[in-house]
This record gives C-alpha cells, structure tokens and sequence, in this order.
C-alpha cells in the first residue's frame, strides 16, 4: 500500500513533483491525498492533529 500526502499550498516541494509521482508507483493500492495548507502546516498545525492524523491513522489500520 501506498499513501501519498501532500500540502496543497507547499512552496518547498511542488505539488506537480508529489502528484506526478503516482503514476510510477506500481502498487494497486494507492491513494493521493491532498492536505490544504503549507509544508510545514502538515506536521505542525491543529488541522493536521484533528483531520491529517486520524486520516493517515484509519487509513493504516484498515491495511493491517
């Protein structure tokens, strides 16, 4: 499996880097997922804690 999450207003790494990568991942089980904010409001801000977090979370048991 393969979960790709990236910040829709990142200005340090292109969205067209992130998103275009999806296509050499081989895997049938992938996912793209698209976090509005900057680089380092993925890590950091409240929305990542109460939506990021539990996405990312729900997603990985739901592989296990």
């Amino acid at each position: 499996p393969f979960l790709n999450v990236y910040a829709t207003e990142d200005n340090i790494i292109p969205n067209e880097s992130t998103v275009s990568v999806m296509d050499k991942i081989g895997r049938k089980d992938k996912q793209l997922y698209a976090f509005p904010g900057g680089h380092i409001g993925v890590f950091v801000g409240a929305k990542s804690q109460k939506e990021l977090a539990p996405s990312v979370a729900k997603w990985v048991i739901e592989r296990c």
